[in-house]
């Protein structure tokens, strides 16, 4: 915490924490809830403080974190179950990094313990331990979407990223959650230091062939982070010409060895979503909070099937 004191600047020194349990409940007293955009709130809760992998070379998230410590499912539910009695919410975004299966599982217990009517949706990682019967029984938890990090298809770029995932299970993990009946939102990137056409329409025919089971997606660009872990290759993964536009952008420019190919994977990309003047119905719904509150309320499949024109979009 840096603020000012009788002119001076002051500046704590950065401490971990050590018990999440003891950290206050959400407190929403003085703030207008009319307020919100959305027809329901749906109010972001933090299980985690840091990531369990930290290894992902693409990423600045655990830059100078030196824990990964958690609520116990005991304090986040009671956490839930204040919010719903004082404000009457009952959506919830969990933000963190990742939500491990074995965590949800006892959440899971906890929520049909305490007779909770919730909706909810997360960021996991495609650990093999989210089997059909765990997925299951999180859905008949209130859990609804689910967002997976699947990257890329190709086995190199995933070394490079080392995601620490085995990448032949990514595919039936999907399939279980969709067969559970939970919403499969995909995070891909493209455009990797190194990565060539091939390997990113590799990427691309896997999500062509997979449209039943990847419900929704989003192709990231790569972005160099400040303080990502891919600094230490740079010279392997020939990142030339690193400049900084502002202070305060959190990633920097740099000397892309492939721009045409990255453009047309980008248009590419673009008409893989629109079909015949139509776009799907979950990309009109993006941020993921309106996409929560469909899900909540239709079921999963006849969000697939809805589309609108791209007209009435505009």
């Amino acid at each position: 915490l840096i603020y000012k004191e009788n002119g001076n600047i002051i500046c704590n020194k950065y401490k971990d924490f050590t018990d999440m349990d003891k950290v206050a409940n959400i407190n929403l007293d003085d703030f207008d809830l009319s307020k919100y955009l959305t027809p329901k709130i749906v109010m972001p809760l933090q299980i985690f403080k840091g990531c369990e992998w930290r290894k992902c070379t693409f990423c600045s998230i655990s830059y100078g974190k030196s824990t990964y410590v958690q609520k116990s499912p005991k304090k986040i539910v009671s956490e839930i179950k204040e919010i719903g009695l004082k404000y009457g919410i009952n959506h919830f975004e969990f933000i963190d990094e990742s939500l491990p299966p074995d965590y949800l599982d006892k959440f899971s217990d906890l929520i049909k313990k305490e007779k909770l009517n919730i909706n909810y949706y997360g960021n996991v990682r495609l650990d093999n331990k989210f089997s059909l019967n765990l997925l299951k029984k999180l859905k008949k938890s209130g859990l609804r979407m689910l967002q997976w990090g699947y990257e890329s298809s190709s086995e190199r770029i995933m070394g490079l990223i080392n995601k620490g995932i085995d990448l032949k299970t990514r595919i039936p993990i999907i399939k279980r959650s969709s067969d559970a009946g939970i919403w499969n939102h995909i995070f891909f990137i493209y455009g990797f230091p190194t990565e060539t056409l091939e390997e990113m329409e590799e990427t691309l025919k896997v999500l062509n062939n997979s449209p039943k089971i990847m419900h929704s997606y989003v192709f990231h660009k790569f972005r160099l982070q400040k303080n990502a872990m891919i600094f230490d290759q740079q010279n392997i993964l020939d990142i030339k010409n690193i400049t900084q536009k502002e202070e305060f952008v959190p990633h920097y420019q740099y000397e892309n060895a492939n721009p045409d190919d990255i453009e047309y994977i980008k248009n590419k990309i673009h008409r893989l979503t629109i079909k015949d003047s139509k776009i799907p119905l979950w990309h009109i719904l993006m941020p993921d909070e309106y996409l929560l509150l469909y899900l909540a309320k239709f079921s999963k499949d006849k969000i697939c099937r809805s589309k609108i024109s791209l007209k009435d979009s505009l």
